[in-house]
């Protein structure tokens, strides 16, 4: 197994141009443009994104995401509700009383 994979092409394909300074000036436009790209020619759930984080005992933890939307408020991501983190989810409550300020926890639901 290992000389096989050994073996497989890295990055097979040309890679991408990426010249910084043409990039617009909020990396969200540069991210939809890239998720428009991808979607075009036919990536496979390309809204579908890994995300990682200290889980709560400490250690990693990681999960795959679906992009639901991005505006002004942020990034908004939908979880299946039976998977771990999705039942971790449903224990907590995260409420931001000032729009544009902090997030607070709160550790159950009323």
């Amino acid at each position: 197994m290992r000389e096989w994979l050994r073996g497989l092409e890295v990055f097979a394909g040309p890679l991408a141009d990426f010249d910084p300074a043409g990039a617009p000036a909020e990396p969200v436009d540069l991210f939809l443009g890239w998720l428009g790209e991808a979607v075009a020619v036919g990536v496979p759930d390309a809204h579908a994104m890994t995300l990682s984080t200290i889980g709560e005992d400490g250690g990693s933890d990681a999960r795959v995401l679906i992009l639901k939307n991005v505006d002004g408020d942020g990034w908004q991501f939908a979880v299946h509700a039976h998977s771990p983190k999705g039942r971790l989810h449903n224990r907590l409550r995260y409420e931001r009383p000032d729009r544009h300020g902090p997030w607070e926890r709160h550790p159950l639901w009323p």
